[in-house]
């Protein structure tokens, strides 16, 4: 993926026709385009313009530029210096070969990107405790993903009315990566949001605010025994669980293809199972033949 765009400029006419003009154009100038005033195309050397004539070139090569929400400037510089010299802030430095008027080599077009969108997604994967699993696939999570912890006061178990015994919760580590593919940044923070069972967590928020083009941000939602309801509390048992992630759950960015916010992940625990086999997903559907 590439938050920048390609595009072409064809034709270009080059004339020596100015009612100033009094003169053949002397051979070996150049031509230039700047972007927001930085030189980023430099033609091939261009032979000499006979006085009353004009010619149209074609630019060979696409420009790369940066697509984004601001206003810019592209600018296109007639009769500059060879490309071995960069272009200085006034005009008559710019200049190889003399010429009457220099002012009116210099042209600006403003630009502006229209119907720009941000696109947010998760990448393909979910770290949930020491496993790595697909979206879409299933986590067959042992002891050693688990964490455990018994509710105590000082050193001693928590006794529970009139029956003594020990309150063990459990909770799962947990981690993905979420990108942006669109052309713009998601201006502003969102919110995602975990649902494990039907269940809520309250919102994660993106603490790092705004994704941009391209950037690829890591999210950990580590369990604290403490803060049991923002993470990942479970009950292990023999049951099947599913586990949602919701991106921008409140549609606070302006995302272009929402359908691809929402990813699920089924959960077991092994030690309720034979063997410690949990359930297998289903074989992938079989290609269709070939014509």
């Amino acid at each position: 993926f590439t938050s920048y765009g390609m595009y072409n400029l064809h034709e270009v006419v080059e004339s020596n026709t100015a009612n100033s003009s009094m003169r053949d154009m002397e051979g070996e100038f150049y031509n230039q385009l700047l972007w927001d005033g930085v030189p980023f195309w430099t033609s091939e050397a261009h032979p000499p313009l006979a006085l009353g004539e004009s010619r149209t070139f074609n630019m060979t090569e696409s420009v790369v530029i940066n697509q984004d929400n601001y206003t810019h400037t592209l600018s296109f510089l007639l009769n500059t210096l060879d490309p071995g010299r960069l272009a200085k802030s006034l005009p008559e430095d710019w200049m190889a070969p003399p010429e009457r008027n220099r002012q009116n080599n210099y042209n600006n077009i403003t630009v502006r990107f229209c119907d720009l969108q941000s696109d947010v997604l998760a990448v393909p994967y979910v770290f949930i405790g020491w496993q790595v699993v697909p979206w879409g696939g299933i986590a067959c999570l042992s002891e050693d993903d688990v964490i455990s912890m018994v509710e105590q006061r000082g050193d001693e178990a928590v006794n529970y009315g009139s029956h003594a015994f020990t309150q063990w919760y459990y909770g799962v580590d947990l981690g993905y990566f979420e990108t942006n593919q669109g052309l713009l940044a998601t201006e502003k923070p969102y919110t995602n949001r975990l649902v494990y069972d039907g269940q809520k967590r309250p919102d994660i928020q993106s603490e790092q605010g705004a994704l941009e083009p391209g950037q690829l941000r890591q999210v950990k939602i580590d369990w604290d025994y403490h803060n049991a309801f923002q993470t990942l509390t479970v009950e292990p048992d023999g049951n099947r669980h599913v586990l949602r992630l919701e991106l921008d759950v409140h549609n606070e960015t302006n995302d272009v293809n929402r359908e691809n916010n929402l990813y699920e992940v089924e959960i077991y625990f092994a030690e309720f199972w034979p063997n410690g086999e949990c359930p297998k997903p289903p074989p992938p559907p079989p290609q269709a033949p070939s014509p």
